[in-house]
């Protein structure tokens, strides 16, 4: 099922995603950093409940998902350089994004936690969700039309 989004509610779900995700890392770190465990458990499920609507509405119901997953070779020309460009810039995006967490991980860990390592699996879990989603949520902020058959 697929459906047609404007380009500005793509850009606005994709951004709602993206808070989202960070929403639910924070609200990670938060539970086990604090003894009020239950507030931020409340805002990470509801971190959570937006993250999956937001992800079906902008990835799954649109077919981006689907799109930017697809073998070349089921590509026409056309796609093919969408999803090239996509792939281009949401990479060098990427990278950078790894390397700004990387660092700041690093500087809370020196800072704020005493010298205590931090467990690093929700952010690599983030990221790698990311290097998934930022083809797509490229192509949802660039192209005009996504109508993929």
């Amino acid at each position: 099922m697929q459906t047609v989004i404007s380009q500005s509610k793509r850009k606005m779900w994709v951004i709602v995603n993206y808070v989202s995700l960070v929403l639910l890392v924070a609200m990670f770190y938060t539970a086990d950093k604090t003894n009020l465990a239950a507030l931020p458990a409340i805002l990470g499920l509801v971190a959570l409940v937006v993250f999956v609507i937001s992800f079906i509405t902008v990835y799954a119901r649109t077919g981006l998902w689907k799109f930017v997953h697809t073998k070349a070779e089921k590509l026409d020309e056309r796609e093919m350089l969408v999803t090239y460009e996509s792939l281009r810039h949401s990479y060098a995006a990427f990278a950078i994004v790894c390397l700004l967490v990387f660092l700041i991980s690093e500087l809370i860990v020196q800072e704020f936690s005493g010298g205590r390592k931090l467990a690093l699996m929700p952010v690599i879990m983030a990221l790698v969700y990311l290097a998934h989603v930022m083809p797509a949520s490229v192509i949802a902020w660039t192209e005009k039309e996504v109508n993929r058959r």
